[in-house]
């Protein structure tokens, strides 16, 4: 057949909304959403613990500059 190797618009559609609903399309997605359900707190958590740590590695760095 011509057209084998293409996938058309609807195949295509169809199979981003199975993994919409698998939730799992990176090994944490699925991790993810269920921090949403839990509360956004969760995750604001972790986000200003990165934060914390990019500050110090921005100071570390910024002395060895110096």
């Amino acid at each position: 057949m011509a057209w084998e190797g293409k996938e058309t618009q609807r195949t295509r559609r169809g199979k981003e909304r199975k993994e919409k609903r698998i939730g799992r399309r990176s090994g944490t997605e699925g991790k993810e959403m269920k921090e949403k359900r839990m509360g956004r707190r969760s995750g604001q958590k972790e986000r200003n613990e990165g934060e914390e740590e990019r500050k110090e590695e921005w100071t570390e760095a910024k002395e060895r500059r110096r």
